[in-house]
C-alpha cells in the first residue's frame, strides 16, 4: 500500500469534505476522487465496502469504462 503508481498525483488530504466516483476509459488509477481537487484517493484510505473489500468500487469502474469506451468508439463506422 502506498503511492498510486497509475496516477501522476494523489489527493493529499486524508478525509476530504466530499468524494466522487469518476473515471474514463483511459484512467487506470482509483475511481474515488477528492471533491475539492478531483485527484484520486487510494482505495486503502477508505474503509472496505460490501463483503470487506473494494470489489464493488472496482466493478463500477470496470463497467463504466466499458460503457465509456463504447460511447467513444460510437463515432467510428466499422466496415
Amino acid at each position: 500500500l502506498g503511492r498510486d503508481l497509475n496516477s501522476e498525483q494523489a489527493a493529499e488530504e486524508e478525509t476530504p469534505s466530499w468524494q466522487v466516483l469518476y473515471t474514463t476509459y483511459v484512467h487506470t488509477c482509483s475511481p474515488l476522487r477528492s471533491g475539492e481537487t478531483l485527484l484520486p484517493i487510494p482505495l486503502y484510505r477508505n474503509e472496505p465496502t460490501l463483503n470487506g473489500d473494494h470489489k464493488a468500487v472496482i466493478k463500477w469502474q470496470t463497467e463504466w469504462q466499458a460503457c465509456d469506451e463504447i460511447q467513444m468508439a460510437g463515432g467510428c463506422r466499422a466496415e
